[in-house]
């Protein structure tokens, strides 16, 4: 997809359209644009006591901790052959894809 040469507040409704499809702005991707809008601020609700809090939530980190969440083998292993099976998936579709392949 083409990126903007113009930025799009600045571009007018009868400009071609940034994305290269050949229609006016106003038809093609302006309506689009128009429903972002900047929004008000809520106030933060607090969340219920009996709801844990996450081990993360007080420092907002990533995950730091040194041993795995899955220790059970069984479940290792069957994470391990669903991984494999997805990455064969990624080869085969990345072998099958070409400039204009649609889906």
């Amino acid at each position: 997809m083409a990126t903007p040469t113009v930025p799009v507040h600045k571009m007018r409704p009868n400009d071609p359209c940034w994305c290269g499809s050949g229609q006016k702005f106003k038809r093609c991707h302006r309506p689009s644009t128009e429903r972002v809008r900047p929004g008000a601020l809520t106030p933060m609700r607090s969340v219920p006591a009996e709801i844990e809090r996450p081990h993360y939530a007080e420092h907002g980190g990533t995950d730091d901790r040194d041993e795995p969440m899955v220790k059970d083998a069984e479940t290792l292993d069957a994470m391990r052959r669903t991984g494999r099976a997805a990455a064969e998936i990624l080869r085969q579709v990345g072998d099958a894809i070409a400039p204009g392949v649609t889906t």
